[in-house]
């Protein structure tokens, strides 16, 4: 590599870093709003996406990127949900609107041993007006994972309740969402 094509790359990086530390979504000020945490393991980036079909086809947005690391100009969202213990760059917090069924898809990948891994999860959920969540993206090689946990209070101790797991394993269900998976590789 010459020293050209190193600072090139380096330039590239640096923006691709800074691009990716952003925050898309417009959050709801008003109506039936949920408080959701999203959060990554990953030590690359992690991207949430949004449809508004289950097939993942209609109106695809990208909400917002997330690495279990540093980006230049990474910053804190945190709405003050109880059991924060992130790195500001790997979770994020905001307001979605509720009881209304919302389909995603986490995309993201991990390098190791010189092997990239990428990995895709869609899931739909609706999220029930004035509750907290916590949707986790979770990476290992060639299988990753979304998990959608309430938090809740017990007698003055909070804590977190899976309501459900969703995998890169292709179901009947999930079968369109393939396109927009191939799509962003």
């Amino acid at each position: 590599m010459t020293y050209l094509t190193k600072v090139a790359f380096l330039t590239f990086s640096l923006f691709f870093l800074h691009a990716c530390s952003l925050l898309r979504y417009s959050e709801p000020t008003e109506g039936p709003r949920a408080k959701v945490r999203f959060v990554t393991n990953s030590t690359e980036i992690a991207t949430l996406m949004t449809y508004s079909d289950t097939g993942c086809k209609e109106n695809e947005a990208e909400w917002m990127r997330l690495r279990d690391g540093y980006f230049v100009h990474g910053s804190l969202k945190t709405l003050g949900m109880p059991l924060w213990n992130y790195n500001k760059n790997s979770a994020k917090e905001v307001f979605v609107q509720s009881d209304k069924k919302l389909t995603f898809m986490f995309i993201g990948y991990e390098i190791q041993d010189g092997t990239r891994y990428d990995c895709g999860v869609p899931f739909t959920f609706s999220f029930s007006k004035n509750n907290n969540y916590e949707v986790k993206y979770l990476t290992d090689k060639k299988f990753c994972q979304v998990s959608v946990s309430k938090l809740h209070n017990l007698d003055g101790q909070w804590m977190t309740r899976e309501l459900a797991r969703y995998s890169n394993k292709l179901n009947e269900a999930t079968l369109g969402c393939m396109e927009a998976f191939k799509d962003s590789l």
